[in-house]
């Protein structure tokens, strides 16, 4: 949809934000992610965000506290990391920091010449842990190039395989088979075919009838249009299906771990 993430500064969801957190969403969200799972979260505890509400200025003041954690944790995490970054590392302290994940969250806030630091000393460190391998793989290879290790390695994998086997057949010899529910059987095979033909109906029927009548109703004349109650109707539909799309989008999104920029707009 064109727009999608286009919405008012005066939309019910921005009016709601400021009355439960006192916090302007317009201002503290750049990205629709944190906004909508935000939001998510606030329907979900709403029964529990009322009753804390009646607390008054103290409720409201918790509420605040609770919706901003996570942004004041993540602002308090990159001032501790650009200071850890900021002193003299060895290379192996440059290694283990650029194997966090807070490398990835906050590097591009370090100073290019410390960025360019931890990644050299990242590096050096690298390599010197593949030598290390390198020396314990060789030393591997003339433990089994001996003879002695051939020897005593066949016998091992025999004894190994020898006793898998045997527990497996203990086990399944165990196992008092009984004789196979055909009812059961039948039963569920027939709930699945049905479960599938559902499915199929209800996309046939969306893509075949309820699309292309409503393409032709479109261009015909409608009394109900006449009185607004179409336009209403169809106004209602279209905010149920944007907040259809919007979920299944941010879902995506998330697990594509890309998060779309939210348009604020002043109501015309």
């Amino acid at each position: 949809m064109k727009d999608l993430y286009t919405f008012s500064k005066s939309a019910w969801h921005v009016r709601l934000f400021k009355w439960i957190y006192k916090t302007d969403p317009t201002k503290t969200f750049k990205t629709m992610c944190p906004y909508f799972w935000s939001l998510v979260v606030t329907m979900i505890v709403l029964p529990l965000i009322l009753v804390i509400k009646l607390f008054g200025k103290a409720g409201t003041k918790l509420l605040s506290k609770l919706e901003s954690y996570k942004r004041d944790k993540w602002e308090s995490d990159k001032v501790l990391f650009l200071d850890r970054c900021s002193k003299e590392l060895t290379e192996e302290q440059a290694y283990k920091i650029w194997k966090t994940k807070c490398w990835d969250r906050y590097y591009y806030y370090l100073d290019y010449n410390v960025e360019q630091s931890i990644r050299d000393k990242y590096n050096n460190y690298r390599y010197y842990l593949n030598d290390q391998k390198k020396v314990k793989k060789e030393k591997i290879t003339e433990i089994k190039e001996s003879k002695y290790f051939m020897y005593l390695a066949y016998i091992i994998s025999a004894v190994v395989i020898s006793t898998v086997l045997y527990v497996l057949y203990y086990l399944v010899s165990m196992i008092e088979f009984t004789p196979i529910d055909w009812e059961f059987v039948g039963v569920s095979t027939l709930l699945i075919l049905g479960a599938i033909v559902i499915v199929f109906s209800v996309i046939g029927i969306w893509n075949y009838v309820v699309i292309p009548l409503s393409k032709r109703i479109s261009c015909m004349e409608c009394k109900l249009c006449q009185y607004g109650i179409g336009s209403y109707i169809l106004s209602v539909l279209k905010f149920i299906w944007r907040g259809i799309v919007i979920i299944c989008d941010m879902i995506y999104m998330t697990y594509k771990q890309a998060c779309p920029r939210i348009t604020w707009k002043n109501e015309q």
